[in-house]
């Protein structure tokens, strides 16, 4: 690889030690090949979202403006949402254009995403800049449907393209019409699932730093002062630990009645991305379980590094046990 190729990749992984330990660790035990192209997509998702929510109120339009320029151009020859390549080519991008409004890392970023999009589907990409405008024009989260519609913008977009990424890596193409629009289906479900288990984590961090609310007003007993308490006045504790427990433990109640059906479709996927992927599930599940545990609204659960270690060795080598068959599993590293 050349210099440049490897500095990316390096910054790419920065950016995930940075942003997610839990996601962090959970890459880990996938096969390199996977677990590199994750790397890559996890930190372009991380780098455009921070585009949107770092920014000064008059620059985020102008970003938002920059990052469909070069979804547009990153996928301008394909014919359809879905339509993929098999085999590797350069995207022609203006980077001068880019050059002098991102940062190195940025640059990075969607220099190394561009690398790989040749065998990823436009659709995704577009949904997650839905995901962005939701967040940039401050649109409110009414009911359970509005939740899950924004967890489908900007985490059931990631989870389709996960998948694209496993079966590319793998070289699986096993699966016929049918088994692929399936499995599609609950990745999406899945990256639904995670995000609202992270939105119930977060509901103080996302008040405080980014007066943002993600709780559904129809769970809210005066939706108009609880709305200005977390969006404008910026001060969550207002509403008191019961409350923010009740609110987190009615979307974790949510998040759970899709969980299981959507780890359906791990049996689908190749073998050797099925337990990697239950220990990713398993480790954000760990997640909801301590904030329904904690007596009190916990400002950020999370677990310890042991707790991390000891879910990831049980989902490894216990719990993936169900989703295998007596065929013979591949571990290609």
């Amino acid at each position: 690889m050349s210099s440049q190729v490897v500095s990316d990749i390096k910054q790419c992984f920065e950016v995930l030690k940075k942003a997610s330990k839990s996601f962090n660790l959970a890459s880990f035990v996938f096969p390199t090949g996977i677990r590199l192209d994750l790397m890559i997509l996890y930190a372009f998702c991380r780098v455009t979202d921070d585009m949107i929510d770092n920014e000064q109120e008059n620059k985020k339009k102008l970003k938002l403006k920059l990052i469909t320029k070069f979804v547009d151009e990153l996928f301008a020859g394909r014919k359809s949402d879905y339509e993929v390549e098999t085999k590797p080519y350069i995207v022609p991008i203006c980077w001068s254009q880019y050059e002098s409004e991102l940062s190195d890392e940025e640059m990075a970023c969607f220099r190394a995403i561009s690398r790989i999009s040749f065998y990823m589907p436009r659709k995704p990409f577009y949904e997650l800049i839905e995901g962005y405008k939701w967040d940039m024009e401050g649109k409110k989260v009414k009911n359970e449907d509005d939740l899950l519609l924004y967890s489908s913008y900007v985490a059931g977009s990631v989870g389709t393209l996960c998948v694209y990424i496993i079966l590319y890596k793998t070289g699986d193409q096993k699966l016929d019409q049918k088994q692929h629009e399936y499995v599609i289906e609950k990745a999406k479900q899945m990256g639904r699932v995670l995000q609202i288990v992270n939105i119930s984590r977060d509901i103080v961090t996302d008040s405080e730093t980014l007066g943002r609310c993600y709780v559904p007003s129809e769970y809210m007993d005066d939706e108009d002062e609880e709305i200005k308490i977390l969006c404008e006045k910026k001060t969550p504790w207002e509403l008191g630990n019961k409350k923010l427990k009740k609110y987190a433990a009615r979307m974790i109640q949510l998040a759970n009645r899709h969980r299981a059906e959507s780890l359906r479709g791990i049996k689908s996927l190749p073998y050797e991305a099925r337990g990697p992927i239950l220990v990713a599930t398993n480790i954000y599940q760990s997640v909801a379980t301590a904030v329904e545990d904690s007596p009190t609204y916990p400002k950020r659960a999370s677990l310890n590094v042991w707790n991390k270690i000891l879910v990831t060795i049980t989902s490894l080598y216990f719990k993936t046990l169900k989703y295998c068959t007596l065929s013979k599993c591949r571990f290609n590293y």
